[in-house]
């Protein structure tokens, strides 16, 4: 059974010139409805091996990707998503988001 209230992910995040890294921290995630968008992702999970909880995030992305070419990989504790960028010579973010501000 799950909870009403609806809760956000932790997410961490690393990056190269050519790809962008997003981790989802949830554990035991029941069917999973990930979209990679370019300009933003979008997270839904039923998630957790006691306790289950509702997890909903949507992440406005700072620059564009390459959802074609992006990645996704639902592991046992987290969700990784490598994010393709447009081209090669793609400067680093210096944030995920657009605007500076924690979700």
């Amino acid at each position: 059974m799950t909870n009403e209230q609806v809760l956000i992910p932790p997410v961490i995040w690393a990056q190269r010139n050519n790809v962008v890294y997003v981790t989802i921290c949830v554990e035991d995630t029941k069917n999973p409805v990930i979209k990679i968008e370019p300009e933003q992702i979008v997270f839904h999970s039923v998630a957790g091996y006691e306790q289950q909880a509702v997890y909903d995030i949507t992440i406005p992305l700072y620059a564009p990707v390459d959802p074609e070419n992006s990645k996704t990989t639902v592991a046992g504790r987290y969700i990784e998503l490598v994010l393709q960028k447009p081209s090669t010579d793609t400067k680093y973010w210096p944030q995920l988001t657009k605007e500076k501000k924690k979700y």
